[in-house]
């Protein structure tokens, strides 16, 4: 049985088969503000591409911002009505985290981060000792220079060039289980939204 992982919190489109915490088969792709088009045509390619029948997956993990509103909306739609549809859980995980994932195991002060214009970010602090992961700052939008300003030693992982490492994301339980799928929103955290 797998898992299937779906982010597009920027402009990347992330989708995965993951099988006992390992990656099986994973896409990325970079969209121009048009997600909402190439998301479910990606995912049936995945799908063939791999192998693996939709019945196959025994839950839906999708990133729930912060990031682009939009992209946020079809992400989450998506994987709504698929874990509805196929009656199975949906949990969801921070988009930062998911850029944070291949440094879960390496000591340090990270700020993952991701430009929400304006010059703003979105962004996350993490301190990581002896493998263990501690949130020093939530994720958050703020002014870059700010955030700058705050962790000028930290080691910044830029949305720009993402590497995703989703199998210790899962590892770390850095996922939650979403208790009802109707009432599933994403993180959009700019006040009015």
């Amino acid at each position: 049985m797998f898992d299937l992982i779906i982010d597009t919190s920027y402009k990347y489109l992330y989708i995965a088969l993951v099988k006992e915490g390992k990656v099986y088969r994973e896409r990325m792709q970079e969209g121009n503000n048009n997600h909402s088009e190439m998301l479910t045509d990606r995912l049936n390619n995945l799908f063939k591409e791999a192998n693996v029948s939709v019945n196959e997956v025994k839950r839906v993990i999708v990133g729930k911002g912060p990031g682009s509103y939009t992209g946020l909306r079809v992400a989450g739609t998506v994987a709504k009505v698929f874990a509805h549809c196929k009656n199975i859980p949906l949990w969801c995980f921070s988009s930062l985290d998911l850029l944070l994932s291949p440094y879960l195991n390496q000591d340090g002060t990270y700020v993952a981060y991701m430009d929400a214009r304006r010059g703003g970010a979105f962004a996350k602090a993490v301190s990581i000792v002896d493998g263990i992961y501690q949130v020093i700052l939530e994720d958050i939008y703020i002014p870059f220079s700010d955030l700058q300003s705050l962790y000028p030693d930290a080691i910044y992982i830029n949305a720009d060039d993402p590497k995703y490492a989703i199998g210790s994301l899962i590892e770390k339980g850095l996922i939650e289980e979403v208790k009802d799928v109707h009432s599933y929103v994403p993180n959009y955290l700019r006040s009015g939204v």
